[in-house]
């Protein structure tokens, strides 16, 4: 079997000089590279603050992704915790990865009221993310950890470009590609940079916009896009209006990915001033990166901006909308124990990585935004500047939900891709042209449901 799992140099770490580990059990955990040593120190401080607890701890470096998909191949083989994003949690339920959070009342040995704790301690969007009901189930359990509720995007911006007469362009699309075009000189051309390649997950949030009318923003988005899922996995169900609702969408992508100004990107790096990147759609994960290449100064933080496209194709009415995007969560999981004692320790070591005290931790190291509602009243946390761009933006964004992952790629080859590649829209989009994409998206979607 072929594992995606990159391990750190002399064995990764051992709590336990190895030389020392006297035939204990050795429990595994899964982090991103960030979180490594910060992780190192919290695992260090739960063993001090619990003797009892008798494991050697290997901490692997593997990317949330990549956790996901290796649990799903081999459960036995894999972590015991693991770090991973929210729209694999269908997926590893349906492979029997997860292990539902214990409760008191139902189970032998447990944390005393450790379900309720973990539901009480953490914001409401990140509980209902990992809450499912499964086949055997007498009712609904918590099968997972928050570990951040910052998995969404916003718009970056270079302050230095954006100044004076573009001062609030950057709130624009349209406003945007305007101050691309004037501040670009003969050596050097402006860009705003939006992923397509690799990126339904940012194209999608184009048919996630609110429109606004007469200056106020409508509370639901235009389009939706629900998948039902049987308790084994299975998506036997879709609701999706992607291509009854979504022409406007096309119309804005292809203004944007047709344009001599625009870069597909989502990489901070980009916004180096040798690579010409001054606006920029991405996510709190790249907002360090972002300061050492722009500068703290000039680097300007923002919800998504508005656009304004043709509702008919012979320009006579317009209609703006507010641009949408998906939320979601960095969810740690447990796998299940047949041994009563490592269930135990597992749980509570689980518990105790994704509480307020290591939540601030990672905040204070990688910028991590928590999920614990007493992390996020935090002083450092309430005034970081990516956070407050975040929640700004999640007013107009959709919890992520889990979806089938072909959805991802038949986005983008079927809507996003032709709309950034073929020439043919270099001057924009038809109603018509439009439609005629989303048919094809929508006829390609419905192989994806499944009989139960």
């Amino acid at each position: 079997m072929n594992k995606k799992v990159a391990f750190l140099p002399l064995g990764v770490f051992c709590i336990a000089v190895l030389a020392n580990c006297n035939n204990k059990k050795t429990l595994t955990i899964w982090v991103d590279s960030k979180i490594v040593e910060t992780t190192k120190t919290e695992v260090n401080r739960f063993k001090t603050n619990n003797p009892d607890f008798k494991y050697n701890v290997r901490i692997d470096t593997v990317s949330e992704q990549d956790a996901a998909s290796n649990m799903i191949t081999d459960v036995e083989s894999g972590a015991d915790l693991f770090v991973y994003a929210q729209d694999q949690f269908t997926r590893l339920i349906a492979a029997g990865a997860l292990s539902a959070i214990p409760n008191s009342s139902e189970d032998e040995m447990t944390v005393s009221g450790l379900e309720e704790e973990v539901k009480k301690e953490h914001v409401e969007g990140a509980i209902a993310a990992v809450t499912h009901k499964g086949e055997n189930d007498k009712r609904k359990h918590i099968y997972s950890y928050p570990v951040t509720s910052d998995n969404g995007y916003f718009l970056f911006y270079n302050k230095k470009y954006f100044t004076g007469a573009y001062e609030k362009s950057y709130e624009t699309v349209e406003g945007i590609l305007e101050t691309c075009k004037n501040v670009s000189t003969p050596e050097k051309r402006k860009r705003f940079g939006v992923n397509v390649d690799k990126g339904w997950w940012y194209s999608a949030g184009f048919f996630l916009s609110h429109k606004i009318v007469d200056g106020v923003v409508s509370e639901d988005p235009m389009c939706h896009s629900d998948w039902t899922t049987s308790s084994s996995g299975k998506f036997i169900a879709k609701d999706d209006d992607f291509s009854k609702n979504g022409v406007f969408a096309c119309k804005a992508m292809a203004k944007i990915f047709q344009s001599d100004y625009y870069l597909d990107t989502h990489n901070a790096d980009d916004m180096k001033e040798d690579s010409g990147v001054i606006a920029l759609v991405d996510g709190n994960w790249d907002y360090e990166s972002a300061k050492t290449k722009v500068g703290e100064d000039n680097l300007g933080v923002a919800k998504l901006p508005t656009f304004t496209v043709t509702d008919d194709d012979d320009d006579k009415k317009t209609s703006t909308y507010q641009m949408g995007s998906f939320s979601g969560y960095k969810l740690m999981g447990v796998k299940p124990h047949s041994d009563a004692n490592e269930a135990y320790w597992c749980a509570k070591l689980a518990k105790y990585l994704t509480d307020k005290e290591c939540q601030l931790d990672r905040f204070e190291a990688v910028g991590w935004g928590p999920s614990n509602i007493e992390a996020l009243t935090d002083e450092k946390v309430k005034g970081a500047a990516s956070l407050i761009a975040l929640a700004k933006q999640n007013k107009y964004a959709v919890p992520q939900g889990c979806y089938p992952n072909d959805w991802w790629n038949y986005g983008e080859d079927r809507v996003s891709g032709q709309l950034k590649n073929d020439k043919k829209y270099k001057s924009g989009i038809t109603t018509a042209q439009a439609k005629e994409l989303l048919e094809g998206y929508d006829k390609q979607i419905a192989t994806l449901v499944e009989e139960e």
